[in-house]
């Protein structure tokens, strides 16, 4: 019987291999009680019946990796592929495998691969005990001895692909998982983490692409973290791609699947904002701050969202806040530099464009609303040098703005040279 810390450390394991997910969905635990079983009744020589288990753990998450490469073992072994007391060992293997008998784990592993050298499955076993043990270099030199043993295990690369991701290599990652569902065409997790790869590189609609897949593969799932996660990113995706329509479709998925998290309202507030439903943005904008009322960004949007409106006292509000919050946030100091100017508030317009030229003086628009707040304040040879410097600034596009300021500092420096 395995153990009831050993059990907890194949949850606490696992929930590291695999973060999006959620240890006590049903279908995640279902997978888990039947791949435990399997590995108590392989370590105790019963390899028909522990490969019932890893068949049962299998119908309720198909793409269980864990779950495979037992299930290979077992069918291995009983095909007469390998030796079964060499299974057997596997399984007893996987007992030690806990915090405290990692060590042992990786001796007693060693010492079957030292008698099964060409068994490409034992390293991929041994891999997961090198990074247990915080040794990715190790387990990278074993995926790669598997694939050379065994260059058409899909597995193989799925988990070396794993590890690249892990290790930020998304490029080398990407090709693994593209190999993997070669062999494999159906893997739809493969497609999944290709296209998390695909998204770390900026590739959108390849992510999006990828993320449709193993969502069509997946129906069953819907109440996943993973599934969620697809769904969040591709929504997000989509926003950077300009396809509000669609990505209103996933994010709507996505809360109704986990009604409580900030990202997904946060996303859909920008994408309601860019289709200008102004009044549904400000709303989840407000869902945001009321969970996480430092959230910044949620602050800016939904000014954003009240200027849009026209209500300028509550977006000033907002901007104000995003100040405290960031001294140093130049766009609530522009945006709020508009907001005063729609209010006729000049006096606060040059400081508020004033702070935009500190942090960046190449947000040239600040000189020009700058200088038309002089102009209307009459402080007009501030408002000249301003307008000159817009115009030193400015490019070919702000033909009406370059206009109208030329003719403002022609106009003025008359009145100076008069007045003077």
């Amino acid at each position: 019987m395995l153990k009831f810390i050993s059990i907890l450390f194949f949850l606490t394991y696992y929930s590291l291999l695999y973060p999006a997910q959620v240890a006590n969905e049903s279908v995640v635990t279902g997978a888990l009680v039947h791949d435990y079983r399997g590995i108590e009744l392989g370590s105790k020589g019963h390899l028909l019946t522990a490969k019932q288990e890893f068949v049962k753990a299998l119908k309720y998450m198909p793409w269980f990796d864990r779950s495979l490469l037992n299930l290979k073992i077992c069918t291995d072994a009983l095909n007469e592929r390998i030796d079964k007391k060499f299974a057997v060992s596997v399984f007893k293997t996987l007992n030690f495998l806990s915090t405290t008998d990692s060590l042992k784990a990786l001796n007693f592993t060693d010492n079957f691969l030292k008698n099964n050298k060409g068994y490409g499955s034992g390293y991929l076993i041994r891999a997961q005990i090198y990074l247990r043990l915080m040794h990715p270099e190790e387990a990278l030199a074993d995926y790669n001895s598997a694939i050379s043993l065994s260059p058409k295990d899909e597995l193989a690369y799925y988990f070396r692909g794993r590890l690249y991701a892990q290790r930020k290599r998304y490029g080398l990652a990407r090709d693994d998982f593209t190999k993997a569902i070669t062999l494999k065409p159906l893997y739809a997790q493969a497609y999944l983490v290709r296209g998390d790869a695909y998204s770390a590189q900026g590739k959108y609609n390849e992510a999006v692409a990828d993320y449709e897949i193993a969502l069509q593969a997946w129906p069953k799932w819907g109440k996943r973290t993973k599934v969620f996660a697809a769904y969040l990113n591709k929504g997000i995706n989509n926003i950077r791609l300009g396809k509000t329509r669609e990505a209103l479709v996933d994010l709507n998925k996505a809360i109704s699947l986990k009604p409580k998290t900030t990202e997904a309202y946060f996303n859909r507030g920008i994408t309601y904002q860019k289709l200008n439903l102004l009044n549904k943005a400000i709303t989840d904008f407000n869902y945001v701050i009321g969970r996480e009322p430092r959230n910044i960004e949620a602050y800016f949007n939904r000014g954003f969202s009240w200027q849009k409106e026209r209500d300028y006292d509550a977006a000033a509000e907002d901007y104000l806040k995003v100040i405290k919050l960031d001294s140093n946030h130049v766009k609530a100091y522009f945006r709020l530099g508009e907001v005063y100017t729609k209010q006729r508030e000049f006096g606060k317009v040059i400081p508020a464009f004033a702070k935009v030229i500190q942090l960046n003086p190449e947000k040239y628009w600040a000189y020009y609303w700058q200088a038309l707040a002089y102009d209307r304040l009459k402080m007009y040879d501030k408002a000249v040098r301003s307008y000159n410097i817009f115009l030193e600034k400015a490019l070919r596009k702000d033909k009406h703005q370059i206009l109208f300021s030329r003719k403002r500092i022609e106009r003025l420096t008359k009145y100076l040279v008069k007045k003077s």
